[in-house]
């Protein structure tokens, strides 16, 4: 397998942002200090959705600023995402996103870049704004799953056993379901929140299904609070 995955953050908190082959970045969530030599290499930028720790308005400014010609050329998002940016115009920042770099679901376009062909199609994913998942498909032998920030994957083709599976794994359900039964109220409303994202097992059983037999996967936006990195223990179970 030749695809070099380089995972610049995850997570609500800190920000997202992926890219692959040094080439195709996949969200900028992150102040432009932290990805700024990134966003400048990328040949091609996919944006998941309109929320600000998947796309940094002030770093894409900076990005306009230093390379005028650059996003009309390599920005690729959804109608929501794009009138957010028309949304953040002023007198230094006036960039629309091409009509023909609007995506929407069950989408699909090529990317070239040297000897390498990149397919890309979307899918659905379910959130509270709209959202798109990414399958890429590299010289027609490698396939990449990428999907965060969705209650569910069922929308993702299930026909592909996928190379690699960058999905999220927000939270863990019994972990969850603790807080929504016994918690306080805050703790019920935060946990409430959390259902708009994939759970743990959730992520787990997809690449168990849908993986190859070494599929490469990451699991992406672990909830501080109730993943399993949390520290937290569910009531009468244990946790490695």
């Amino acid at each position: 397998m030749t695809m070099k995955i380089d995972i610049l953050e995850t997570g609500s908190s800190k920000g997202n942002s992926l890219l692959i082959d040094d080439k195709i970045m996949i969200d900028m969530g992150l102040p432009y200090k932290y990805i700024g030599k990134k966003l400048e290499q990328a040949e091609l930028i996919l944006i998941t959705h309109r929320h600000g720790d998947h796309i940094n308005i002030p770093a894409l400014r900076k990005l306009d600023k230093l390379k005028p010609w650059k996003l009309k050329n390599v920005l690729y998002c959804n109608r929501d995402v794009a009138e957010k940016i028309e949304n953040s115009h002023n007198s230094k920042f006036d960039f629309v996103v091409p009509q023909d770099h609007i995506i929407s679901d069950h989408d699909s376009f090529q990317f070239e870049s040297e000897d390498d062909i990149y397919d890309i199609d979307t899918f659905p994913c379910v959130h509270d704004v709209e959202n798109q998942g990414f399958v890429i498909t590299k010289n027609n032998e490698e396939h990449l799953l990428f999907a965060t920030d969705t209650s569910t994957i069922e929308f993702a083709p299930m026909h592909i056993k996928y190379d690699y599976i960058m999905l999220e794994g927000n939270y863990d359900e019994d972990i969850l379901n603790d807080a929504i039964q016994f918690g306080s109220d805050d703790q019920v409303y935060r946990a409430s929140q959390n259902l708009r994202h994939l759970s743990i097992q959730d992520y787990e059983q997809f690449v168990k299904n849908q993986g190859t037999d070494n599929c490469i996967s990451i699991q992406l936006h672990e909830s501080d609070t109730f993943g399993r990195q949390s520290g937290v223990k569910s009531i009468g179970r244990e946790r490695i």
